[in-house]
């Protein structure tokens, strides 16, 4: 087994067009917006996630530019 750490890096029009993108097409926040809406809390939900992209955005002209670090891992036999 093998492990690595990687980095990619988020760009996009802002933050909001990012959240934007991902309510459409990401799994989980595709369930999450359909779970909480109906309670009135998506609202609040979105607000966080657009936060926790705008906290780790490195870019200052009003785009979107946030790294995230993962870890590869590769398992052979």
């Amino acid at each position: 087994m093998r492990c690595e750490r990687r980095e990619t890096s988020t760009e996009a029009e802002s933050a909001e067009a990012w959240v934007d993108y991902l309510e459409r097409v990401l799994g989980p926040i595709v369930h999450a917006k359909a779970a909480l809406e109906s309670q009135g809390a998506w609202g609040a939900a979105r607000a966080d996630i657009v936060a926790v992209f705008e906290r780790f955005n490195t870019a200052t002209d009003g785009t979107l530019n946030a790294a995230a670090q993962y870890l590869l891992t590769v398992a052979t036999r």
